[in-house]
């Protein structure tokens, strides 16, 4: 197997409204998590996205995955034989098939420690 890093980057529009809704988060004194702020598209495919992620983590394709902090770009880790096949999985991600994702970059890892 192989390792590959996804540099999935975000959508103007969803960057945005997940900023706002951390600040609200925030203001609220962690009383309310910033998802209560999202839009519903935006919480049914985010409970979409996970769910496939998740899923790709108990199969053993995926190692690790997240969001940098101020939401330009996430991070995929895969373990998976092809490059070929890491362009499927992000592509096959909800994020990307509803527009969250605007595009990405692959790169092959060496996974030392």
């Amino acid at each position: 197997m192989k390792y590959f890093v996804v540099r999935a980057y975000f959508s103007p529009l969803f960057r945005e409204v997940h900023l706002k809704a951390m600040e609200k988060e925030h203001d609220s004194l962690g009383q309310l998590s910033y998802t209560s702020f999202l839009p519903k598209d935006m919480v049914k495919e985010r409970i979409n996205h996970r769910e496939y992620n998740r899923a790709l983590k108990v199969d053993g394709k995926l190692m690790c995955a997240g969001p940098v902090t101020d939401y330009r770009w996430a991070m995929f880790i895969y373990k998976v034989e092809f490059e070929e096949e890491a362009r499927s999985l992000i592509e096959a991600d909800p994020f990307f098939k509803c527009g969250f994702f605007i595009d990405y970059e692959i790169n092959g890892w060496y996974y030392r420690i």
